[in-house]
This record gives C-alpha cells, structure tokens and sequence, in this order.
C-alpha cells in the first residue's frame, strides 16, 4: 500500500486508497449493498493495508457509521477515521444544513456512540450552512477539540475564500471536494451547486499549504469502470438522482478514455486510479466498496504504474479536446 503524508498533520500517515462508507450496510440507498458484505470489506480493506475511512451521519441515517463501527473492533489504533457534521435529518428523512453550535454539539455524540469510540481523527464539515458564519462554527470545533472528542477539522465542499481566510487556523487540516478524470472542474453535484473548484483553486492551495486533499466520487460513481450499466442499478438508488452519470458528453469521453486504456494494455478503472495517483496534491481517495472483491480490484488497480507524466497529459488532452 502507497501512504502519502502531509505538513500540517506529520502525525499521520494516510493510505492513498482510502474507504469511502456512503454505500454501507443494509440501509444504503446504492444497489446490492449489505451489513454482512461491508463489514467484509472493510476488514479486508484494513488486512491490506488501508487505514483511511470516511463516513457522515447522513449516510444510511446513522447506518453507515454503525456498520464502520462494528467492523473496526479491534482496530482503532490501526486507522484514521473522519466523519462529519451538518446535514441532519427529520422523521420523514428530509436532508438539511444545520451547522448550529447546538447542532454539532449533539451529533459528535451521537457519531461516537455509533461509531463505539473515544475520538474522531477528523471532523469535517460536510456542505456550508448559509445560516451560520463559519467562524462560529470554528467556535464550536474548538470546544470539541478541547473535549478531546476530535483532533482535527476538515472542510468539505466549502469555498477556496474560507481556506484562505481561515488558512492560518492549523487545526483545519484537510479538504474534501467531487474530483475525477472527467469532473475536474466541475459546477455541481447531483444537481448541487458547488462553489468551489478543485483543479485551478483548491489543490494548488492546499498543497502549497500542507492541507490533505480527500477527493470523491474518484470512479464518477461507477462511470469509469469497464462494466457500469445504469440499468443495472436499483430504482432507489442514489446514483439515479446523478445526471452527469448519463450526459452524453462524458458517455463520449469515457468511450475515448477506455479506448486509450486499451491501447496502454489497463483497464479504465486503473487508468482512473492511475490519473489520480500521479497528482502528488493527493493525500487518500476516497472509494467506496460494496465488497472484498471491489476492494482487491481497487487496491490492485492503484498499484498499476502505467500513468506517468506523458499518460497524464494525453488523459487531460482527451478531456479538454
């Protein structure tokens, strides 16, 4: 396994492949998704050397973190975890932004009861709250940080404006943002608005200040693999509310990515990988696996070294053209 190390958290050493938890246990709106097979793959995942999970107390309403947590017994010592707070739930399952002192305060507790441990390594904001300035929610960060219920905060899908105005506060140490081969830039997410992008703002950013960078959605959701079929997925599963998944233009470009595959003897899932690899501004990547079996083929693809410089580059140029 590759780890990758950043300046501002020297302390730990992150595996490039990181796990990705949306899509865990019984209660997961993706296809063909289970307790019993999640806790299988994460326990292989960490048998092979991965030591990054990623969850978020909206993912299954609480489910994934339980099934996390029941899979990591044993071995807390041996992996970083982050989670987040600020998209809460009502009893009909409406989503919203709540990032409230009072907010936060409840659903740290409630994502260490589930989780069943003392700390979170990171805590990350999972979308902006417009309803509350982000200096209190840094307010309310520290008093966690103080109980020592985490260590450090992340910034997910937030603004390069709030990296740099709050870039000397050195306990936010990581950013978490949609990046893929073929969604570089991109505007929105499941028809969300983003208000930041990751390829001309965000990374240069954070690598020239030591912040990790966590991309997601690495695969487009299952778009760049070999055998994605969208009528292959459930009726509820969350991927159906993703347009860009069957827009016509990245259907066309996976078709000129997966031919140049083919011509470089990979598959496009290591191409993918690869892609994502070669960019040093990367610390973890955050993927999902549904079993064992999608995590070997994950672990394996990130261990294929055919993308060097001048496969990056014709990769880009297949996108830009």
């Amino acid at each position: 396994m590759i780890y990758r190390i950043v300046d501002r958290i020297p302390d730990l050493k992150f595996s490039l492949l990181g796990f990705g938890c949306w899509s865990l246990g019984d209660h997961s709106n993706w296809t063909n998704s289970s307790n019993a097979e999640s806790i299988k793959a994460i326990k292989t995942a960490i048998e092979a050397g991965v030591n990054f999970f990623d969850t978020a107390p909206v993912y299954g309403f609480g489910s994934s973190e339980k099934v996390l947590g029941e899979a990591i017994k044993g071995n807390r010592d041996k992996i970083i975890i982050a989670s987040k707070c600020g998209l809460i739930w009502d009893d009909e399952l409406k989503i919203s932004n709540n990032l409230t002192k009072e907010s936060i305060l409840n659903e740290i507790d409630n994502t260490l009861k589930r989780l069943n441990v003392d700390y979170i390594d990171i805590y990350q904001l999972h979308w902006p709250d417009p309803k509350v300035k982000l200096e209190q929610v840094l307010d309310t960060m520290q008093i966690i940080i103080d109980s020592h219920k985490i260590k450090y905060i992340g910034l997910s899908n937030f603004y390069l404006s709030d990296l740099e105005k709050f870039v000397d506060n050195k306990k936010i140490v990581s950013f978490q943002g949609l990046y893929n081969v073929l969604e570089q830039d991109s505007d929105s997410y499941h028809n969300i608005n983003l208000g930041y992008k990751m390829k001309s703002e965000i990374l240069p950013f954070c690598e020239k200040n030591g912040i990790a960078v966590f991309p997601y959605s690495p695969l487009m959701q299952g778009l760049l693999t070999d055998n994605f079929d969208i009528k292959k997925i459930n009726s509820n599963d969350v991927r159906n509310s993703n347009p860009n998944i069957t827009n016509k233009f990245y259907l066309d470009k996976v078709e000129k990515l997966k031919n140049y595959s083919n011509e470089l003897g990979i598959k496009l899932l290591e191409l993918s990988y690869g892609w994502l690899k070669y960019q040093k501004s990367i610390t973890s990547i955050i993927s999902g696996a549904k079993s064992d079996k999608q995590v070997l083929a994950n672990i394996k693809a990130l261990e294929t070294n055919a993308i060097g410089e001048e496969e990056f580059n014709f990769i880009n140029k297949i996108i830009e053209d």
